[in-house]
């Protein structure tokens, strides 16, 4: 039985490669569950307080956000997350 080196050594490099795909995959859905919940609390913060309001010392009035600021929050904390952390929200390891 006649086995050659080279050619495991090439399925030995496949596997190394599809198990750090996999890897990269996992971290990406680990990361968009955790911004999946982050805008989920965010939104509905904002529908909570747009129902009741929030007191700012400097408003004579509670603020009340209207109900188009709930996707606009969305595009603002990516903008600020970006701002904040350009690398994103858990960074890169290379």
């Amino acid at each position: 039985m006649n086995i050659d080196v080279s050619a495991l050594a090439e399925i030995l490099d496949e596997e190394i490669a599809v198990g750090e795909e996999l890897n990269r995959n996992l971290a990406a859905q680990r990361q968009a569950l955790a911004v999946w919940d982050i805008v989920g609390l965010l939104q509905q913060f904002i529908i909570k307080y747009g129902q009741i309001g929030i007191r700012l010392p400097f408003l004579a009035e509670p603020l009340r956000p209207t109900p188009p600021l709930v996707p606009a929050s969305t595009v603002l904390l990516m903008i600020v997350i970006l701002l904040v952390l350009p690398q994103g929200l858990f960074g890169r390891k290379e």
